[in-house]
Formats: structure tokens, C-alpha cells, sequence
């Protein structure tokens, strides 16, 4: 997860008493559950809060697990819990350093509502030169018409009856000439305005301008909006400054070179990019790909790439974060139990999974059968990439067997009230 996503569990809230859930006893916190919430969560598509109380419910249920097994200290859980500190102190470096100091002034909120909340109707001729257009627009102050006048443009927007012109936002016009039509008055005639394909004369019929009332009730959304932008252009002028210094390179190649479909163990393994003292594997950034690809995504090397460097530059910014201090950061160590939870869990996870036996050459072949027009070769020619995702196939079978055996021996309960209250927006 990037260390935009990170920023919602370490920011994100909810009453400090409630408990949505418990399991065997352990507390799922609300508090936990809106930041998890937060943080799955996104744009256009919302979180399902069912789905993510779920997921909390089973790792509750796999830490308890890797608790007995004693995989507290285990390889995997100590990675798991770096990772994930790691992210977390990113995300509150690009809260201090970057959204933190952003200011918004209100003349920029202003403009900002104004591109879209005024619209104007008008006629257009645009000319080849300022001469053309200025003649033009001496004989429509005379008396000629729009319409006589579009035979020496180079285009133009006629308007047969003026109650029925089409309304445009002011954010849709080019700047010079809607300052001229929201300038006048409607009727009048403006020009020549030099446009990027000519020299423009209009006509202004209609024109709204947006109220106060509307601007009041739209200024939170704005200023949303404007501040993500200006997080945005501030985090990539510190990204690629950082990316300068580490000397950071993307083999595209070898993510160009990737089949669709399930991957060897060797290209799951493959570095695809360096940085200070750790490796970026293709391995890390597959169940993002995959995710988005699940979601209608295009799957292509333009998205690895994509993926890959948010990744990159998620660690970047948490490379920084962990030079200044960050890990002790009271916001961070308030996370950490939550975090320990979810590593012990996520090492019980990888328990079961690397203890699933390997494929048979039966179970190859027909995961080949079923999956044959994905491939579209022989199972000779791809049997590396068929045995690949027959296994992966049988290790996540094993996990969800083994969960839902947790499942039946648990205790489980789920306060509907709390769980209400921490959905709600602003929780």
C-alpha cells in the first residue's frame, strides 16, 4: 500500500470506548475498523464495511493462531511488522512535511468554484488573423450577422435561437475569452480574443454566475479537492528529487516482458528496481496489479510500471521518515500493537500456505484444462506457468480451509450499534 493509503489509518478516527467486534474474546476496536475502513477504500468505489470487518475478524483469528505456533519473532512477522511501521511513518512525513503546510487561499477557492459553478452561452467565430477578425467584427456591430460572417472563419458556434444556446462552464472556455464573455453583459459582442487557433469574436446570450449560497455549500468539497491537488504536485516535486538522489531505475524490460495470467516463482522473485538497502521485487507489487486488474484495470506493462513506482516512492518517503525519527513518533507507536496483530497474523498466513504440498501433475493438468484459452498454447510450451498457478491455486484453497476451520472453534460477536457508528463519515 502506498503511503497516500497509509495516511488514513494513521489520521482516521472513531469513539475511543467502542468495540465493533470481539473474537475469543480479543477487541476489534472501532477505532481500528474506521482507519481499515479508511484505507480500503477507493476512488468511486467504496469500501464495504461487511467485507472489512471480515477481514479484520480473520486476522484476528490467524494472530491468535500465530501466537500459538510462537511465530511472534518469526522472519516473516518481523518483515511484516517493519513494512508495515515503515509505511505507516512515510504516510505521517507526507502528512507534517507536505499536507501539513499546504495553505489554501481563499481567492484560489474562489476561482476554483467559479470554473465550474458559472456557465455561459454565446456564439463564436474564430479568424486566421486579428485583421480578419476585427473587420468581422466592425460589420456585426453594423448589423451583419454571425451567420454571414462564418464564411470567411476558419470555425465557428452559430446559434439559431438564442433561448435555446447551450450552456458552457467557465472552466471549459478558453481563459482570455471567458474573461471577455463574464465580463460583459449578455448581448454584447467581444473580440478579437487570440485563442491558441485563431482570433475569436463572440456574442454572449446567457450567462449564470455562481451564488454565494452555492459557493458556501460546495467550499468543503473545493477545498478537498484543491488541497489533494496541491499534496499531489508537492509529493511528486519531493519524490522526484528523492528518486534523483537515490538513483532509482525500473527495469521495464522485464515488466514488459510478463505474460498475463499466473507467474513463475522466479519471476515473482525478480528485482525490479534498487534503492539504499532494500530490493523492490516484482513479487511485491503483484497483488496491487492483480487487484486493479480485478477491478477492470487495464493489465499491461504501463500498469506494472504505474504500480511500481508509487511503490518506489512510497519507500522513498519512508526512507526519509525513518532518518528523522519517525518510527518513535507517538502516532506510530500508538499503531504499533495494531500492527504486531496483523504481522503475527500475517506470518500464520504464510505458514499454512508454505505448507501446502505442491501440485500433483494431475492437479497441473487440469488447472491447465480449466484455465486452456487463457494460455493458448500447449500445456508443454507453458507447464512452468500452469504449475504456477495450479500451486498458487492449491495454497490459497489450503488458507481459506484453515480459516474457516478457525472460524467454527471461535467465539464471535459483533456490536451492530458500534459498527453503525464507525462507518459513519467523519467516525
Amino acid at each position: 500500500m502506498n503511503a497516500l493509503s497509509f495516511l488514513v489509518l494513521v489520521l482516521c478516527s472513531a469513539p475511543a470506548n467502542d468495540v465493533v467486534a470481539r473474537v475469543d474474546g480479543t477487541p476489534i476496536t472501532a477505532a481500528a475498523f474506521a482507519r481499515r475502513l479508511a484505507a480500503s477504500a477507493s476512488p468511486g468505489v467504496p469500501a464495504q464495511p461487511e467485507t472489512v470487518l471480515d477481514g479484520m475478524i480473520d486476522e484476528a483469528l490467524l494472530s491468535a493462531e500465530g501466537h500459538r505456533l510462537g511465530l511472534e519473532h518469526s522472519p516473516a512477522a518481523v518483515a511484516r511488522l517493519d513494512a508495515a511501521q515503515r509505511q505507516a511513518a512515510g504516510a505521517l512525513f507526507l502528512e507534517k512535511e507536505i499536507a501539513g503546510k499546504i495553505r489554501i487561499d481563499e481567492k484560489a477557492l474562489r476561482n476554483m468554484f467559479h470554473t465550474i459553478a458559472d456557465f455561459a452561452g454565446f456564439e463564436l467565430l474564430v479568424f486566421d488573423t486579428a485583421d480578419h477578425a476585427s473587420a468581422a467584427l466592425g460589420r456585426i456591430r453594423k448589423g451583419a450577422s454571425f451567420a454571414t460572417e462564418s464564411t470567411g472563419a476558419v470555425s465557428s458556434r452559430l446559434v439559431s435561437d438564442p433561448k435555446d444556446v447551450p450552456l458552457v462552464t467557465r472552466g471549459e472556455i478558453s481563459p482570455p475569452l471567458a474573461a471577455a464573455l463574464f465580463g460583459a453583459a449578455p448581448g454584447a459582442v467581444v473580440g478579437p480574443v487570440q485563442l491558441s487557433e485563431g482570433f475569436a469574436v463572440a456574442r454572449l446570450l446567457k450567462k449564470q454566475i455562481g451564488t454565494e449560497a452555492e459557493f458556501a455549500s460546495r467550499r468543503a468539497l473545493i477545498e478537498s479537492h484543491a488541497r489533494k491537488q496541491q499534496v499531489d504536485e508537492m509529493k511528486h516535486h519531493v519524490v522526484t528529487q528523492l528518486r534523483e538522489r537515490a538513483h532509482v531505475t525500473l527495469d521495464e524490460a522485464f515488466l514488459r516482458s510478463l505474460p498475463p495470467g499466473d507467474l513463475t516463482p522466479q519471476q515473482l522473485e525478480h528485482p525490479i528496481a534498487k534503492a539504499g538497502g532494500w530490493v523492490l521485487r516484482y513479487g511485491d507489487i503483484v497483488e496491487e496489479v492483480r487487484a486493479i486488474r480485478a477491478t477492470g484495470g487495464h493489465m499491461g506493462p504501463s500498469l506494472r510500471a504505474s504500480v511500481a513506482w508509487r511503490e518506489i516512492d512510497s519507500r522513498l518517503l519512508q526512507d526519509v521518515a525513518v532518518e528523522r525519527g519517525l518510527l518513535k513518533a507517538p502516532e506510530i507507536v500508538a499503531l504499533r500493537p495494531e500492527h504486531e496483530q496483523n504481522a503475527v497474523g500475517y506470518a500464520a498466513m504464510m505458514r499454512i500456505m508454505d505448507g501446502t504440498p505442491a501440485p500433483t501433475e494431475r492437479e497441473v493438468a487440469r488447472f491447465y484444462e480449466r484455465n486452456a484459452a487463457a494460455f493458448g498454447q500447449p500445456l508443454a510450451q507453458v507447464r512452468p506457468r500452469a504449475a504456477a498457478g495450479a500451486a498458487s491455486e492449491k495454497r490459497q484453497a489450503a488458507f481459506v480451509q484453515a480459516v474457516g476451520a478457525l472460524r467454527k472453534k471461535a467465539t464471535i460477536s459483533i456490536d451492530r450499534g458500534a459498527l453503525a457508528r464507525a462507518t459513519r463519515p467523519g467516525a
